[in-house]
């Protein structure tokens, strides 16, 4: 790999992670208001070799209903539970 392509692939995703910041941080104030604290929780998953990872998601789970629907259900559609596995 060459310094030019490492130093495009550092630039590009330090640029990525400035655009979805704060869609990050909307969701992550939107989770703590509807369903509490924590926002975010730890999932051990195996990984290559089966060296163990951990995803960080935003908690989405819940049994409570409001009249227009169900909060975590519309995370949960438009997948920006997994943003947070985007830092």
């Amino acid at each position: 790999m060459t310094f030019g392509k490492r130093l495009f692939d550092i630039f590009s995703a330090s640029l990525g992670c400035l655009i979805v910041s704060p869609l990050i941080v909307v969701v992550a104030i939107l989770v703590r208001i509807k369903l509490g604290s924590p926002v975010l929780f730890k999932q051990r998953r195996p990984g290559l070799h089966t060296q163990p990872f951990y995803v960080y998601k935003f908690r989405t789970m819940t049994d409570q209903r409001d009249a227009n629907g169900n909060f975590a259900f519309w995370v949960m559609n438009f997948e920006l539970n997994s943003a947070a596995g985007v830092i």
